[in-house]
């Protein structure tokens, strides 16, 4: 790791996915420190719409379905010092792997970040898990697998990089304050279902909290320090609004009518540990419950 005086040099920041909800609040949070973070930009796969203030490159595949970056985005890329990739799995893998494949240019950075998913964990039955648990992928949920089979090839670039793994993020215009808004149909009730979630600001500081103190090859956990039911979370923000909650259901009785998705979601519980980023990283939580998370916005 760096020491107190090497933290802030000068970096140049490059952003897989810059548009993205996590990464255009991170850009927009780097600017602000200016003297820290000399140039921001990156790649977006709809550069023509992306509402972002930086410099931003197409992110396509040419024919044969490589990954294709302009000339402007590979010599941005060269400059680069930090690198982060916020792409979620893509249905046939391609743009993640093209980018994994830049390790040649990766291999010269001093940082390198991945967003990943607490959902590698799989199902705990609401127990905790840990960066150090041992991951079976054959009980994953397709999503889990994905994120974890690019986990792994991140870690097989030489490049030095660090895993973000993260719960449902929620923020401005984004959770359950925004669901209640629209006023759902129904609630659903799961008896034991419980999970951990995090604010989109937690992220951003445990971003640059690690891009100052790096660790390569490190997993991190960030999350806030009260799981909870998604029942009890929206319930609380219909409360927030002075809105009366729809009615709620048990889940056996609506499981049929769910999306697969929802249906993936429920099929799992589990709580996470946020300590190793605490320890390490001097992560504090701004938002460590979603009560001030839901509070604040």
């Amino acid at each position: 790791m760096k020491d107190e005086d090497q933290q802030h040099y000068p970096k140049s920041l490059f952003i897989f996915g810059i548009s993205g909800y996590v990464a255009n609040r991170l850009a927009n949070h780097c600017a602000q420190l200016a003297s820290e973070f000399v140039e921001i930009c990156g790649t977006s796969r709809r550069p023509t719409t992306s509402q972002t203030n930086f410099p931003v490159y197409p992110l396509v595949t040419d024919k044969s379905g490589r990954l294709s970056l302009s000339k402007a985005a590979l010599e941005a890329l060269d400059r680069a010092t930090h690198v982060l990739s916020t792409v979620p799995p893509s249905s046939d893998n391609t743009l993640d792997d093209g980018i994994i494949e830049l390790k040649a240019k990766l291999g010269k950075l001093d940082w390198a970040g991945y967003l990943s998913t607490t959902g590698v964990y799989g199902d705990r039955a609401g127990c905790q898990a840990t960066e150090d648990d041992n991951i079976d992928i054959h009980h994953l949920t397709d999503r889990g697998k994905a994120r974890y089979t690019i986990e792994e090839k991140w870690r097989k670039t030489g490049s030095p990089v660090h895993i973000f793994r993260l719960p449902g993020i929620y923020g401005p215009e984004r959770g359950p304050l925004v669901k209640a808004r629209h006023a759902s149909k129904y609630l659903i009730d799961k008896e034991n279902h419980t999970f951990c979630r995090v604010h989109v600001d937690d992220v951003i500081q445990a971003l640059i909290l690690s891009m100052r103190r790096p660790n390569p090859g490190r997993i991190y956990n960030i999350c806030d320090e009260q799981p909870a039911s998604s029942l009890e979370v929206s319930k609380y923000a219909y409360s927030l609004l002075n809105k009366e909650c729809p009615p709620v259901v048990k889940y056996d009785e609506i499981e049929k009518e769910l999306s697969p998705t929802l249906r993936s979601y429920y099929s799992e519980s589990r709580v996470i540990s946020n300590q190793r980023a605490k320890d390490e990283l001097r992560f504090s939580p701004i938002h460590p419950t979603y009560r001030e998370g839901l509070k604040r916005q």
